[in-house]
């Protein structure tokens, strides 16, 4: 159900946690928390990748993960 509780904006699917401006920032802020706990590095298992391989993002909420993963893989 599109509504609002408590001031925040839900949009009406299974996702149960708010999806305003104030709820984009705790994703961001989380991201920054475990990639700082992970010493920076965004996949943890060693892994090689390529520019020719793709990755899939799913479920990823504000997309801060994909955004930076953008940035910093080739």
């Amino acid at each position: 159900m599109l509504g609002r509780q408590s001031g925040q904006r839900f949009n009406g699917s299974n996702y149960v946690l708010p999806s305003d401006s104030p709820e984009r920032q705790r994703l961001s802020l989380q991201h920054q928390l475990s990639k700082h706990a992970f010493d920076d590095r965004l996949i943890i298992r060693p892994i090689a990748i390529s520019s020719e391989d793709h990755v899939l993002d799913s479920g990823t909420g504000s997309s801060t993960w994909l955004l930076d993963a953008i940035s910093t893989l080739p």
